[in-house]
């Protein structure tokens, strides 16, 4: 099962501007019951993201977080939880 944030920079009203510097949180949390996310990995560009540096992930069996310290331009882009 796949997760990902449809609407778009545009669509949010995000810019360069609102990450730079700033802390980032994604949570996904479905309202359905789904397979424990435990095992779940966040993607980045098609790339899974390796819990080092800057970024951290949390998981549980009903939810699962993504914080990204400090986040800045090369941060911006589709963040997508796969099961």
């Amino acid at each position: 099962m796949c997760f990902s944030f449809s609407k778009g920079e545009k669509e949010l009203g995000i810019t360069a501007a609102n990450y730079t510097g700033n802390n980032m949180t994604l949570v996904c949390e479905p309202s359905i019951n789904v397979e424990d996310l435990r095992k779940s990995e966040w993607t980045f560009r098609g790339r899974v993201i390796k819990q080092t540096g800057k970024r951290k992930i949390t998981n549980s069996n009903t939810r699962s977080v993504l914080r990204i310290e400090k986040a800045n331009a090369v941060d911006i882009g589709k963040q997508k939880l796969v099961k």
